[in-house]
């Protein structure tokens, strides 16, 4: 309704303004247990929705994440090739345990990749702005587009929307799995492309006074690369370079950690020191940001940069996203 809308419309808005500053598909539980590599048995409904509420060892979220991302995929076809148990160690990277901050390599396919990209390309991108008034800034350097699930139709009808609509609700699924919240608790998708020297500083993707809005505060974040990275190398033949980018890390400075882009990769973090699963945790409860969450996305320093955000909250978001 026009209510939600302005909502979403209003919060993107305050998003851009204060992150300058600082920075159903119903859930679908698993019904059988999940056993982790480490030969413990751990119950679906803990692990789906509560999992997040204390706190974990690596190889806890290791198993966690696996089972998560790459276990009980409703439709093989549109399934990235996970790797075997015994490379779940390597497919799960926990730079972090607590707060949890992690890698899951293959989350989505560069087939699913590059069908995000060409929908953002064909939809038009623009130059992302800061403030009420929308106003461009050094601060944000980037360009921007919004991806909606639901959209059947593309705008001059020439452009085939079901291989975008496929990654989109792939997205939603893995993503909902990873953290326990449903596919209607999610944004749109943000695509985000970066060119030489452009970046974000650092920020936050929730802040305390998200409160306020009706649609509540971010939750947690999944930001997943769309393209490689390359190295500094004479090696590299120009037209990679054209297609991968050089620079562009996304950098956590509590914890010393920058990320390369990776295809494909996602990146998985609460935003707020309360989680779902801990004791009294609520959806209308206050939100407090988690500073050590905060990062930026360091200058591209040669090629482009792809990437796209899920951004997750404690309730329905109105803006239609579903998975399988």
């Amino acid at each position: 309704n026009n209510n939600n809308n302005n909502n979403r419309v209003f919060f993107h808005r305050q998003v851009s303004l204060l992150c300058a500053v600082c920075r159903d598909s119903v859930y679908n539980h698993d019904k059988s247990n999940a056993h982790s590599t480490t030969g413990n048995t751990i119950n679906a409904a803990d692990v789906h929705t509560t999992f997040w509420g204390q706190s974990r060892s690596d190889q806890e979220i290791q198993d966690f994440c696996y089972q998560a991302v790459f276990n009980e995929f409703p439709s093989p076809s549109t399934c990235t090739s996970p790797p075997s148990m015994a490379n779940a160690n390597e497919a799960v990277i926990v730079l972090n345990s607590e707060p949890p901050l992690v890698i899951i390599h293959n989350f989505l396919s560069h087939d699913q990749c590059d069908a995000l990209i060409q929908a953002a390309i064909h939809q038009k991108m623009g130059r992302s702005t800061i403030g009420a008034e929308q106003e461009t800034t050094d601060i944000r350097t980037s360009s921007t587009a919004w991806l909606r699930d639901d959209e059947e139709v593309s705008i001059n009808n020439s452009f085939d929307t079901s291989n975008k609509r496929e990654a989109l609700r792939s997205f939603a699924h893995r993503a909902s799995r990873l953290s326990g919240l449903p596919p209607e608790n999610m944004e749109d998708v943000q695509i985000v492309h970066y060119t030489e020297t452009q970046k974000f500083d650092i920020h936050t993707d929730h802040l305390d006074s998200f409160n306020d809005l009706e649609v509540r505060g971010r939750l947690a974040t999944c930001l997943v690369y769309l393209n490689d990275s390359y190295k500094d190398d004479a090696s590299v033949e120009e037209h990679h370079k054209q297609q991968q980018c050089h620079g562009g890390e996304t950098y956590f400075p509590e914890f010393e950690v920058s990320v390369k882009p990776i295809k494909g990769s996602a990146l998985f973090f609460w935003n707020t020191l309360e989680r779902p699963g801990m004791e009294k945790y609520h959806p209308n409860m206050f939100l407090n940001v988690d500073m050590r969450l905060r990062h930026a996305g360091l200058p591209v320093t040669g090629g482009v940069k792809w990437a796209c955000n899920r951004w997750m909250h404690p309730i329905s978001y109105g803006a239609g996203v579903r998975g399988f």
